[in-house]
C-alpha cells in the first residue's frame, strides 16, 4: 500500500492588509500533514479508516493490475472524504478457497 508519508500546503498566516494585496510567501508559512496512522497501522486496521485523518468515510475506486510488474498484486485508488487525501491500497493474492470441480 502506497500513501504520502507528507502533504506540504501553503497557508496564510493572517488576513491583514498586506497579505490581502497579494504581499509575496514571507506572509504565509508551510504546514506538513503526517498521518494519523502508518501504512502498518493502516494495514492491521484492514484499511477501514483514511491513514491521514482517521475518517471511517471512505470509497475505493476500480482495481488495477500490471502483469508485467508483479501479477500477483493489484492496486485500488482510495479517496476520503472527510479531508480529501487520496492514497492506494494494495493487495496481494495469496491464495484461493472454495474450488469445486
Amino acid at each position: 500500500m502506497t500513501f504520502a508519508v507528507a502533504s506540504i500546503s501553503m497557508v496564510s498566516m493572517g488576513r491583514n492588509t498586506a497579505a490581502r494585496k497579494g504581499e509575496n510567501m514571507a506572509n504565509q508559512k508551510e504546514t506538513v500533514r503526517v498521518p494519523k496512522m502508518d501504512e502498518y497501522g493502516y494495514a492491521d486496521n484492514d484499511g477501514q479508516q483514511c491513514p491521514m485523518c482517521g475518517s471511517e468515510d471512505i470509497e475505493g475506486g476500480q482495481w488495477h493490475r500490471d502483469a508485467g510488474v508483479d501479477p500477483s498484486i493489484a492496486w485500488q485508488k482510495m479517496y476520503c472524504d472527510g479531508c480529501g487525501s487520496t492514497w492506494e491500497d494494495e493487495y496481494k493474492l495469496i491464495g484461493y478457497n472454495d474450488l469445486v470441480q
